[in-house]
């Protein structure tokens, strides 16, 4: 099993006291959007500290770049809901790599057809 981590997951993570650093830690490996890694790192408000982790994570994981096929995936799904730019091309990633989606916000993307979603919080 692969996983596609959503970017919530990345910023809870900074809590290395969380569900979330905890399943980074222990997974095998994981990959990532590129749209993640700029949500998460261009944040206004991220202290110095939480950059450097947060920057420690990114580097365990693989980052998946933006393709054709993941912008046309992208689009389909903001065609068929209102979806944030990120979420559809984080979703569209996930969906295309047939990755595990972990996210925190699972009932925001339960709609999509095919995407197996882990939600790490609701494992407790």
């Amino acid at each position: 099993m692969t996983y596609l981590v959503d970017s919530n997951i990345f910023i809870y993570a900074a809590d290395t006291d969380s569900e979330a650093s905890r399943f980074l830690s222990q997974a095998d490996s994981f990959y990532y959007a590129s749209v993640t890694r700029i949500e998460v790192l261009g944040y206004h408000s991220i202290t110095a500290e939480d950059q450097y982790n947060l920057r420690a994570l990114f580097s365990k994981g693989q980052k998946i770049r933006l393709s054709d096929a993941i912008e046309n995936k992208a689009i389909e799904l903001r065609e068929q809901r209102n979806i944030s730019l990120g979420d559809a091309i984080i979703a569209a990633t996930a969906l295309l790599g047939n990755h595990t989606f972990v996210t925190r916000n699972s009932d925001d993307f339960q709609w999509i057809e095919s995407l197996e979603i882990l939600n790490p919080y609701a494992q407790r």
